[in-house]
């Protein structure tokens, strides 16, 4: 298609909606500002693509959604109006229609009576109207925001200009499809052990997720301790693990897992508490011999005190490869033995835990 026949179509386009509307119709589009385990924050934008300015007087936008997978969140479901800033009148409603059925509708409206005071939205230029905030009720599965009724007349979506009382509809509406939370966390644990503290989680599933930091508040303050890769997307969820060894003896700790989405947004686990072990400790050793191992191997443990054990070995990504053993560990010195056939090459953890203390011991294979 030539030039000319694109340039003669878009006057063409452009003259029909002047003829229409008196000038060119804005845009009104939906960004995902924040997708949590628990809450979902979108944004809604208007757009001014046309290279004409115009006064507004109003704008209304009903965003439609599942009851069934988020709903309003309290107290505040609605915030960043930004008409406010220039005295408009604030007619918006979280429950606009909440019969539970698809779609229930948030609406958010801004208005200045009379054209008391309007806004020139100029060309080529956008504007965050609002946020909205849903709180995650079915944690299972995507879900959809529309816009609704973005008709002209008396819709429940569209805009107002200066001088004009007729509501008229955006040019063009896009809502969000898909929407889910990227990591569901499905459990979160903090061990005590005498090399410092083991916290460990897993996940429901993972998409678009990036990496996890640890986070542990001592003396009423947060502070960074660990970062944890996610090296490919999960469906199925998966484990981790870190060890915090920076710790004081006798002491109470409360540990969080802070997700990072590839876009920057964030989600965060339940806290945990635990307490560090004192300074006395019991003996207790345990040890792989040789290490790295190459052919077969050895993982040599010895206690002062008999006691029922916990052995597991785990991937550097915390992912458990198969149980060592589960049972009864006699006072004194036992060993277990490692076939490196069972293993590719890598670095794995034994996760070792008795009644009165736990062990994370490094294995290397080369084969």
């Amino acid at each position: 298609m030539s030039k000319k026949i694109v340039t003669v179509i878009f006057v063409a386009v452009l003259s029909i909606a002047y003829a229409v509307y008196g000038q060119p119709s804005p845009e009104l589009f939906m960004m995902l500002h924040h997708s949590g385990k628990d809450s979902v924050v979108i944004s809604v934008v208007m757009d001014n693509p046309n290279q004409v300015s115009w006064q507004c007087t109003g704008v209304l936008a009903s965003v439609g959604y599942d009851p069934q997978k988020v709903l309003p969140a309290v107290p505040v479901p609605i915030y960043n109006k930004h008409f406010q800033q220039y005295g408009w009148e604030d007619l918006s409603n979280p429950g606009a229609d909440n019969d539970m059925k698809y779609p229930d509708v948030m609406l958010y409206s801004e208005y200045t009576p009379n054209d008391k005071i309007p806004v020139t939205i100029k060309a080529n230029s956008m504007r965050t109207l609002c946020r909205m905030q849903f709180l995650v009720v079915d944690k299972q599965g995507k879900t959809n925001f529309i816009f609704v009724g973005n008709t002209s007349g008396n819709g429940t979506t569209g805009w107002l200009r200066r001088s004009d009382p007729v509501q008229y509809p955006f040019a063009r509406v896009q809502g969000l499809n898909d929407v889910w939370v990227p990591v569901t966390f499905r459990w979160i644990q903090a061990v005590p052990m005498s090399t410092g503290i083991m916290v460990s989680w897993r996940t429901e599933r993972e998409e678009n997720a990036s990496y996890f930091i640890i986070e542990r508040m001592h003396e009423q303050q947060w502070e960074i301790v660990g970062r944890v890769e996610i090296e490919s997307e999960n469906s199925q969820g998966a484990s981790y693990v870190y060890l915090d060894r920076m710790i004081q003896p006798s002491t109470w700790y409360h540990y969080r897992i802070r997700e990072i989405d590839m876009d920057g947004t964030e989600s965060l686990s339940d806290v945990i508490t635990t307490k560090s072990l004192s300074s006395k400790g019991v003996f207790f050793s345990a040890r792989v011999y040789p290490n790295p191992i190459f052919d077969m191997g050895q993982l040599v443990l010895t206690t002062g005190f008999p006691g029922k054990v916990s052995i597991v070995l785990v991937d550097r990504l915390g992912r458990m490869v198969f149980t060592i053993e589960e049972g009864w560990l006699e006072q004194g010195t036992t060993v277990f033995p490692i076939n490196r056939t069972q293993l590719s090459n890598g670095v794995y953890f034994f996760l070792i835990q008795t009644a009165e203390v736990q062990k994370i011991v490094r294995l290397t294979v080369i084969r």
